[in-house]
């Protein structure tokens, strides 16, 4: 039967409406699901699924089964270079006091990275942003919580992924050394047990040192063909107008021996690394699960003797990581040149070498680029290297008396 033009009027101003309130972008919690956004991205021999229909049938990290309403997270990721799949069944999903993190229309995406929000939960403005690195099969997400308020916010942030391998889920590894995953842990391996084939060995890294935001942490998740899977959960407090970050990083491995050999990757990460591309000083400085800086790099301090042949020479240092933070001062005894720093333009730590690199100057004389090392083997052998401008080059030497220092 025809509608009467009532009618007619009716459903045009629902729909309407409708539209409108999704235009303004209105959370779930206000009635409004915005309409999920899919997105494949990919680097480093990895395919990551990104979609927006992760969240649970109860709305919980836990409980509930997966992929049975709105919520941001990865469906599944592949190992390209094995051509390995089935590595999620849902995962690498943001709560904020159990809240999942829906991604509001648009999403910002590239083949490489797929950043949503912000989103206000919970007094906070939220948002997810997921990163394929180029070098390697990881994935980088970042949480990114702004605290608009004169006053500062608690939240309870959970991660949760539930992991291909099902109820054949074994723990690899852990930070701590043995297979309990606790609190104390900033990184676990899992794996399905193949040791030829079968799911990727995933990858869980949640801080690069026990920094005490994990409050929880699982092996159990919401029901995917099976719960097995991983959940962390912070406790973290952003100050009152302050914004702050939550890194997470998921490899992907081709066996469980790869993956136990790749993590140590994590436990010293440069300002340039490959993991950390499009993260400014300032987004490090805020990011509160890891640290970077003097107390990742190491603080390089001390003095001493060093013999080079006949020629024996003194040497002074400090430095930090940053720009300008830092001094060199070689001295050749014998033919009394001096060589001072000027800048120091890079500090950056691989081990227990503290790499330093700028401008100096010999004596009086002009501007030349300079690139040292110091090498720290405990109380006494610790090795330096020199080189200016191409001309003075020394090293790899051992210091006769003194000591240079790398301290975290």
């Amino acid at each position: 039967m025809p509608q009467s033009p009532v009618c007619r009027s009716t459903a045009v101003f629902l729909i309407t409406t409708a539209f409108a309130l999704l235009g303004c972008g209105l959370s779930a919690r206000a009635g409004v699901t915005p309409l999920p956004t899919d997105a494949d991205i990919s680097g480093g021999g990895a395919t990551w699924n990104v979609r927006n229909n992760q969240g649970t049938s109860n709305g919980l990290p836990l409980g509930g089964n997966g992929s049975s309403s709105p919520g941001l997270g990865i469906s599944d990721a592949t190992l390209t270079t094995t051509s390995q799949g089935d590595a999620f069944d849902s995962g690498v999903i943001v709560w904020v006091n159990d809240e999942v993190f829906i991604a509001p229309p648009p999403a910002q995406i590239t083949p490489v990275s797929y950043a949503a929000g912000p989103v206000q939960m919970s007094g906070l403005q939220v948002s997810v942003d997921y990163y394929a690195v180029q070098t390697d099969p990881i994935l980088r997400t970042q949480a990114v919580f702004t605290n608009p308020s004169n006053f500062p916010i608690t939240a309870t942030i959970t991660l949760t992924t539930n992991v291909g391998s099902d109820s054949s889920t074994q723990v690899i590894a852990t930070s701590s050394g043995d297979t309990a995953f606790t609190t104390a842990d900033h990184w676990i391996i899992t794996d399905d047990g193949s040791t030829t084939g079968g799911d990727p060995t995933n990858t869980h890294v949640l801080a690069n040192g026990n920094t005490g935001l994990l409050v929880e942490t699982g092996l159990t998740v919401f029901n995917s063909a099976a719960t097995n899977g991983v959940l962390a959960r912070y406790s973290l407090t952003v100050p009152a107008n302050s914004t702050r970050r939550l890194l997470f990083f998921n490899e992907l491995n081709s066996s469980a021996a790869e993956a136990v050999t790749d993590v140590a990757r994590y436990d010293n990460i440069t300002p340039d690394s490959p993991l950390l591309v499009g993260l400014s000083g300032n987004d490090r400085e805020q990011v509160v699960n890891f640290q970077f800086g003097v107390s990742q790099f190491g603080r390089l301090t001390g003095s001493g003797t060093v013999g080079n042949g006949r020629n024996p020479f003194s040497v002074e240092a400090t430095a930090t990581q940053g720009v300008n933070r830092g001094q060199l001062v070689y001295t050749d005894v014998a033919t009394r040149r001096t060589v001072r720093s000027v800048t120091v333009n890079a500090v950056g730590r691989v081990g227990n070498t503290v790499q330093m690199s700028g401008t100096a100057r010999i004596n009086n004389g002009g501007l030349l680029p300079f690139n040292a090392s110091f090498q720290d083997n405990g109380a006494s052998g610790d090795i330096f290297r020199l080189q200016v401008g191409g001309v003075i080059n020394v090293g790899p030497t051992p210091l006769r008396t003194g000591n240079i220092l790398i301290t975290p």
